[in-house]
C-alpha cells in the first residue's frame, strides 16, 4: 500500500496542492499583516491628532474662534499625509475647516459626497458613540486586506477567547471604510473624528502615498508566493523523480534478491549419514550478490560459496552466474578444487560488467569423511567437536578470483561439524566472528538435531552491525556419529 501510494500521481497531485495552498495562506498572512501595520499607522496618528487637538480648542470651538482654532492646528500641516481639519458644533454645524493645498482638488472634486459622509459620521459619534462605531465595524465597504483580517479574527474566535483588544479612546472614531459615488469603496481618503464637550473635532488623510505602498507590499507578496510556489513544485517533481527511481531501483533489488534466494539449495543435502545443509541472510538494502550451492560429484560432495565484488544488480548477475556454472561443471566432473577455482573464476568473463569474486569451496568423501577447503578473505572455516583447521595461503591467485586463496583439509570424524562462515568485510573493515559464531551453534542445538544454520545466520547479522551492507552465509557439513 505504501508503495502504490509513493507511486500515485493522485496522491502526489494532492501533496503538492497542500504544500502550496499552505506556502501561499502564510505568506499572504505575513503580507496582509503589513499592509495592516501601514494603516495602523495612519490610524494611530489621526487618533493621536484629534485627542491632542481636542483639549487645547474647547475653549475656542465653544466660542468660534476660528482664528485660535487655525493657531492651535497650525502644526498639523507638517504631516504630508494630512489632509483636511474641521470643526463641529454640538448641533453638527460646521464651524471651522482647512485644507492641505494639495488634498484640495481631491476634495472639491468629490465635494458633495465627502460633506455628506463626514456630517453623516459626525451627527452619528454625536448622538450615541458607541452605537455607531459598531455600524462603522460592520460596513460592507471593505478590501480584501480588511475582509481576511475580520474573517480571520471570526475564526480564530470559534475556537479560542479572543485576546482583549488594544485600549481604544471610546469618543473617537477611525472612518476607513467609506464608498463613493457609485457606492463602491473609496480608498483615497480617510479621517478620525473625535467628540469633544462642544462638538468634535475631524482630521482627514491623504490616502495616496498609504496605497502606494500597499500595492508595493502586495507586489512583493505576490512575487514571494510565486517564487516559494514555483520552488515547492520544482522539488516536489525533482523529489518525486528521484523517489520514483529509488522505487524502481528497489523493486529490481528485491527481484535480484529473489532471483539469488531461489537459486540456492531448496533443501539440505543428506547422504550416507551426513547432512550439509546452508543459509543465506541478505542484507536490507544493496544487492550484495553472494550465493550458495551443494552438488554431488561421485562419492563427493561439493560446497560453492561465491561472494562477487562489490554490490548492485550486476553482482547479482555474477553470482547467478556462478551458481550456474558450478552446478553445470559438478554434472560434468569436478577433477580438482584447485581446478574449480580457476575456471570459476574465468568464467566472470563470460558476462558483461563481470566482477571479480571471492570464493569458498570445499569437498568432502562421503564415505571417508575426508575433506578439503579452498577459500579467499571474505570466508572463515570451523570446526565443531574437533580442532578447527588453520588454512595456509597460496601464492598463486587464479585471474578472477579476489585473493589470496587459502587451502586445508583434514577428516571429518563422526559426530562432528565442518562450518563454513561467509561474510564480507563490513564497516571499518569488520569481519564475521566466527568463533563466536561457532559458539552460539555448538549452545543452539541439541543432541542429534541438526544444526540450526538460519538462526546462526541471523545471530550473525545481529552480533555484528558493522556487516549491515553485506550477505551473511552459514554452511554446516556435518556427519551422524551413527
Amino acid at each position: 500500500m505504501s508503495e502504490r501510494l509513493a507511486r500515485s500521481s493522485r496522491v502526489f497531485l494532492l501533496g503538492v496542492i497542500v504544500a502550496c495552498g499552505i506556502e501561499v495562506l502564510t505568506d499572504w498572512s505575513s503580507t496582509l499583516t503589513e499592509i495592516n501595520n501601514i494603516r495602523a499607522n495612519i490610524r494611530h496618528k489621526g487618533e493621536n491628532y484629534v485627542g491632542i487637538l481636542g483639549k487645547p480648542s474647547q475653549t475656542a470651538l465653544g466660542a468660534r474662534d476660528n482664528a485660535e482654532l487655525a493657531r492651535l492646528s497650525d502644526g498639523l500641516w507638517g504631516d504630508d499625509d494630512a489632509a483636511a481639519l474641521r470643526y463641529y458644533d454640538l448641533h453638527g454645524n460646521l464651524v471651522y475647516e482647512h485644507f492641505s493645498p494639495k488634498y484640495a482638488p481631491i476634495w472639491n472634486a468629490h465635494k458633495a459626497t465627502y460633506d455628506h459622509l463626514m456630517d453623516r459620521d459626525v451627527a452619528g459619534m454625536l448622538s450615541n458613540h458607541a452605537a455607531y462605531k459598531a455600524r462603522v465595524a460592520g460596513s460592507r465597504y471593505r478590501d480584501f486586506a480588511q475582509t481576511w483580517t475580520d474573517t480571520m479574527q471570526r475564526l480564530a474566535a470559534m475556537v479560542s477567547t479572543p485576546a482583549p483588544p488594544p485600549p481604544q479612546l471610546d469618543a473617537v472614531l477611525w472612518q476607513d471604510r467609506l464608498r463613493d459615488e457609485n457606492h463602491g469603496r473609496d480608498d483615497k481618503t480617510t479621517w478620525a473624528i473625535g467628540v469633544l464637550d462642544d462638538g468634535a473635532v475631524v482630521v482627514a488623510f491623504d490616502m495616496r502615498a498609504t496605497n502606494d505602498a500597499i500595492r508595493g507590499k502586495y507586489l512583493k507578496g505576490l512575487g514571494i508566493v510565486a517564487f516559494f510556489v514555483g520552488l515547492i513544485v520544482v522539488q516536489n517533481i525533482l523529489a518525486r523523480r528521484d523517489k520514483l527511481r529509488l522505487l524502481d531501483l528497489q523493486t529490481r533489488y528485491a527481484g535480484a534478491k529473489k532471483a539469488l534466494r531461489e537459486a540456492l539449495p531448496h533443501a539440505p543435502l543428506e547422504r550416507d549419514g551426513f547432512r550439509i545443509a546452508g543459509a543465506l541472510e541478505q542484507a536490507e538494502g544493496p544487492v550484495d550478490g553472494m550465493a550458495w550451492s551443494v552438488a554431488e560429484a561421485g562419492k563427493r560432495a561439493i560446497v560453492m560459496v561465491v561472494d562477487p565484488d562489490g554490490d548492485g544488480i550486476d553482482a547479482a548477475a555474477v553470482g547467478l552466474h556462478m551458481v550456474k556454472t558450478f552446478k553445470a561443471r559438478a554434472e560434468a566432473g569436478i577433477a580438482s578444487l584447485d581446478e574449480e577455482v580457476a575456471a570459476l573464476g574465468a568464467a566472470t568473463a563470460d558476462i558483461p560488467l563481470t566482477r571479480p569474486i571471492g570464493i569458498a569451496i570445499a569437498s568432502i568423501d562421503l564415505e571417508t569423511g575426508a575433506w578439503e577447503a579452498r577459500l579467499t578473505a571474505f570466508g572463515q572455516i570451523r570446526a565443531l567437536g574437533a580442532t578447527s583447521p588453520s588454512p595456509a595461503p597460496s601464492k598463486e591467485i587464479p585471474d578472477g578470483i579476489v585473493g589470496p586463496v587459502a587451502s586445508c583439509s583434514g577428516t571429518l570424524e563422526r559426530g562432528t561439524s565442518l562450518l563454513v562462515f561467509c561474510a564480507g568485510l563490513g564497516e571499518k573493515e569488520a569481519s564475521l566472528e566466527a568463533d563466536a559464531l561457532a559458539k552460539y551453534l555448538e549452545r543452539a542445538h541439541a543432541s542429534a538435531t541438526p544444526l540450526p544454520v538460519t538462526d546462526a545466520a541471523t545471530w550473525a547479522r545481529g552480533r555484528t552491525p558493522a556487516l549491515a551492507e553485506n550477505d551473511i552465509v552459514v554452511v554446516a557439513i556435518s556427519r551422524r556419529s551413527a
